[in-house]
């Protein structure tokens, strides 16, 4: 869509056709990938729901992907984490 401040629509192709390497995750993404698990493991405790990461890869276009934090074994029901920063997190989370 070219409104993206971190990069250009030209790079993104390029790294989506592995044609340059990609872009180093920002402290905020390295958090979220650290924390994924653990939030993923707390919702299966409180909801009695396997879920399992997935990529998905589309057979008519395989660079369009998706990447699921979790889906049920019965593909009925998906998971998406959000781990904000602490700032956010300690304002908006009551244990």
């Amino acid at each position: 869509m070219g409104v993206s401040r971190l990069s250009t629509p030209y790079a993104l192709y390029l790294q989506k056709r592995r044609l340059i390497p990609p872009t180093p995750d920002n402290l905020a993404i390295a958090r979220g990938r650290q924390l994924e698990p653990i939030a993923r493991a707390c919702y299966e405790k409180e909801t009695g729901s396997i879920m399992v990461p997935l990529i998905a890869e589309g057979t008519p276009v395989p660079f369009m992907r998706a990447s699921y934090d979790g889906v049920a074994p019965t593909f009925d029901l998906a998971l998406e984490v959000k781990c904000p920063g602490e700032k956010i997190n300690k304002w908006h989370w009551q244990a």
